[in-house]
Formats: C-alpha cells, structure tokens, sequence
C-alpha cells in the first residue's frame, strides 16, 4: 500500500504503480527466489541502489529503445533484485525515466525520458 502523501514519479497515463508492484511480485514468482534466514551478520553492500541507477541509465541509453522490465532482473541473486527494483523506483520519481503498459496485465517497458537523455 502506497502512503497517500508518497511524493511518487509520473507514470505514463493509464499506468499505476500497482502495476509495478505487480510486475515485481510475478517477477519474484517466476524467479522462484527462495526465503532465506537473516544472516547473523552484518555484511557491508554488495550493490547500491546509486550503482544500479546508474546501471538501469547506462542499459537504456545503450539500447536506444524501451526494454522489458523483466530484461533488467535476468541475472542476480535477490538482494540485486531488490536494489535494482529500488533504484528503477527512484529513477522514475526523478522523472529520468517511463515505464508504459499497453494492456492490463502486460509486459512493462521501460524507456529514458527524452529530456533525461538531453540534460545527461
């Protein structure tokens, strides 16, 4: 559930951010991550949410076309999913970049923002 006073990024008309959360949760699914127990350590981080954000710019700015979201979570363990989930949130609230849907239910794509790409 999103806080009603969530300062959130724009989405494409007609795109919700439950429908984020729902791509995020069949990727989970299909991944088939298991639940692992807490380490009894604290471990310093592996990725950072700055790292993949900058990542998500360098892979959109490269392919020069929208990519599926689920093509950002091909490789990893959870904990890069995660962050890269995170870092991808961040990235729209700062409006750098769009995810769009073209039916219920469908594959999210995922673009740059024409003026992000000008102002980089």
């Amino acid at each position: 559930m999103v806080p009603e006073d969530a300062k959130l990024g724009q989405l494409e008309d007609g795109l919700e951010v439950k429908a984020l959360q729902q791509a995020f949760v069949r990727l989970l699914t299909k991944k088939k991550l298991e639940v692992v127990q807490a380490p009894r350590q604290v471990q310093a981080e592996r990725y950072t949410i700055k790292d993949e954000m900058q990542r998500l710019n360098r892979l959109l700015q490269e392919n020069h076309k929208p990519v599926l979201f689920t093509a950002l979570f091909e490789n990893g363990d959870r904990e890069e999913i995660v962050t890269t989930f995170l870092a991808l949130l961040e990235l729209v609230k700062r409006k750098k970049v769009v995810a769009s849907q073209s039916e219920v239910l469908g594959d999210l794509m995922i673009e740059r923002k024409v003026d992000a790409i000008e102002s980089s």
